[in-house]
């Protein structure tokens, strides 16, 4: 009866704290051959801001194209890579540059898309 009790008690105790890892989720993820491209979001618990990042796969080699707070799109024809922005590429308010070339794939930035929701910081 006291083993039932602890364990009652150390499942309500940790049930009650959250836990405080970040959530990894794939906002979008795009297969062309041998090459992936993926868009993941992190998702911090509280404060916590986390950039979103793309990544492109190629066979085994995986490489990571940018990490920004204000990515709009991204979607590969052919050879090229299109990704868009709200504005000029950013992380923390900062502006980043783009390579313009990785593993064989071009990169286009289209910085012209435009927010339906007002954001507060």
């Amino acid at each position: 009866m006291k083993i039932i009790r602890i364990l009652l008690l150390i499942v309500i105790l940790q049930s009650c704290f959250p836990i405080f890892r970040p959530e990894v989720r794939v906002k979008k993820e795009i297969k062309q051959g041998e090459v992936i491209i993926k868009w993941v979001e992190v998702i911090g618990i509280l404060d916590q801001n986390f950039p979103d990042i793309i990544t492109i796969q190629k066979n085994k080699q995986i490489d990571t194209i940018c990490k920004s707070h204000n990515i709009a799109d991204v979607n590969i024809i052919v050879n090229t890579i299109k990704m868009g922005f709200f504005g000029t590429p950013e992380i923390w308010y900062e502006p980043i540059t783009l390579p313009m070339e990785i593993m064989g794939y071009k990169i286009e930035i289209d910085t012209s898309f435009i927010t339906n929701s007002k954001i507060y910081y």
